[in-house]
């Protein structure tokens, strides 16, 4: 890890490359929490007919984040599938917050940066979202 690099203490920091299904869970039963939790999976949506699968795939997933995120800590979260819509990934936030028993509040909320643009007729292009949230409880 680049910790040191970045003027951070590694012994203050985990970095972790592994299956993050099973890392949350596994944090969850270990009643692990984290200030701040960054989730940025790949493309659980390649396709419309892979859209129930993956949003039941992202909620399991920022469900099981929301869960190690400490009290009052900050929970991102992301999603590069096109085939999810903006409405329909901030519906499976909430749902994935309701699960874990958490209150969120919005801290912010963003889309493509100017080196990712899509054609204003072509909504659909418009694949990536991001919300950054403080939990509380």
């Amino acid at each position: 890890a680049n910790w040191a690099l970045n003027g951070l203490e590694p012994s203050r920091h985990v970095a972790a490359a592994e299956d993050a299904f099973e890392f949350l869970e596994r944090a969850g039963k270990a009643r692990e929490k984290w200030e701040v939790v960054i989730i940025d999976p790949p493309s659980f949506a390649p396709s419309k007919q892979a859209v129930e699968k993956a949003k039941a795939s992202y909620t399991r997933l920022f469900a099981a984040a929301a869960s190690v995120t400490a009290p009052h800590g900050t929970l991102a979260l992301a999603s590069c599938s096109s085939h999810i819509d903006s409405a329909m990934f901030m519906e499976i936030c909430d749902e994935a917050l309701g699960k874990a028993r958490r209150q969120g509040y919005v801290l912010g909320v963003g889309g493509q940066p100017a080196d990712h643009p899509y054609p204003a007729a072509a909504d659909e292009l418009r694949y990536l979202k991001f919300v950054t949230f403080r939990l509380e409880n």
